[in-house]
């Protein structure tokens, strides 16, 4: 009865904030008088490519993404997370899942007034972040509290004020925090804090060709690093992600090996669930199975888009395929993506 319960409440939530999410974007595409002013003279915001919001300190959020209150890690999500999980674990590896926030949730108090018009709830969309991470931990799953981690500023901002990624500080605490589970190695790398360097965004873009006011430039500090391990060795952390730690300028590799002091290879692609079956199916590390998998997947993808067999094929990559005759081929599709088994074992 509980999980019915839940299940009702969840569709409500999702399809109210659906709701606020089309009037948000509305407002923001014709403010009215009551409209803030902005302090770098923007306008038109919302007819933006990707429609924004200007919040405090040139802090700029995405309506349909950094607004949103609910995740959209769903429950029945939760449970196809843990089979691969299992399957993992099987074979001698483990995954790690970090639920990564959205820029509304990490800097909530940016946002001045427009929160609330938006449709953004901090108390609900807290709640539900902390439910996800403990859901997660509950079936099994080694799962970081991203948000915890993200929300300390004290190297620094964690994400860029127009542009949705992570800056080197930000990847640098959630590696840190993902340091713990996994444990320390006696290999990666140092890190030394250096100069600042400019990060190429076309967010930043597309919002500066909206204002009059010369933006904050999308900055983070950069690092020198120095390897720990000498000669050709395979890697015993694969960090997998969307998008959300990778660019010119971000150095999520070097920091990854720094905090963990393991040698850590990065794998990126346009979808997270898409991303993981690419690097199963691949043959990156042909030494074998990583230690440990670290998983970004940010709570404003809807992991359930196409359906369940995504996940089952990942599943079925783990346990018949990952490292085992000639490598898989992954197809995109109108539905979601297919894994060719065709040779392996």
């Amino acid at each position: 009865m509980g999980h019915r319960v839940n299940s009702m409440f969840y569709g409500k939530v999702q399809r109210l904030l659906a709701a606020c999410v089309v009037a948000s974007v509305a407002v923001a595409a014709f403010p009215g008088k009551g409209a803030a002013q902005s302090r770098y003279a923007c306008s038109a915001l919302g007819s933006a490519p990707v429609p924004v919001v200007e919040g405090e300190d040139g802090m700029f959020f995405r309506v349909e993404s950094d607004m949103l209150s609910d995740t959209r890690i769903s429950w029945p999500m939760i449970g196809e997370i843990t089979a691969v999980s299992k399957a993992l674990k099987d074979r001698g590896s483990r995954l790690v899942v970090v639920p990564l926030p959205t820029k509304g949730q990490v800097f909530a108090d940016a946002m001045g007034g427009h929160g609330e018009v938006y449709g953004f709830n901090e108390t609900l969309s807290l709640r539900l972040y902390s439910e996800t991470v403990s859901r997660l931990a509950a079936e099994g799953v080694e799962t970081v509290d991203a948000l915890a981690a993200l929300s300390d500023q004290s190297a620094g901002r964690t994400m860029f004020a127009t542009d949705p990624r992570l800056t080197n500080a930000g990847i640098l605490q959630l590696a840190s925090a993902v340091a713990p589970l996994i444990g320390q190695g006696t290999s990666g790398r140092t890190a030394t804090p250096a100069e600042t360097v400019l990060v190429p965004s076309i967010q930043h873009q597309q919002i500066q060709s909206r204002c009059n006011v010369t933006l904050p430039q999308p900055e983070t500090q950069r690092f020198d690093t120095v390897s720990l391990t000498t000669g050709a060795v395979g890697s015993d952390v694969v960090v997998i992600d969307a998008g959300d730690m990778a660019g010119q300028g971000l150095m999520t590799e070097a920091l990854f090996e720094a905090a963990l002091s393991q040698n850590v290879t990065h794998v990126t692609g346009d979808h997270p669930l898409q991303a993981l079956a690419q690097y199963i199916a691949g043959d990156e590390t042909p030494g074998g199975l990583p230690q440990a998998v670290v998983w970004v997947v940010p709570v404003t993808t809807d992991l359930a888009a196409y359906g369940l067999r995504p996940f089952r094929e990942v599943s079925g990559l783990v346990k018949r395929a990952w490292r085992v005759g000639p490598a898989c081929a992954v197809t995109q599709t109108a539905d979601g993506f297919d894994v060719d088994l065709a040779g392996t074992a």
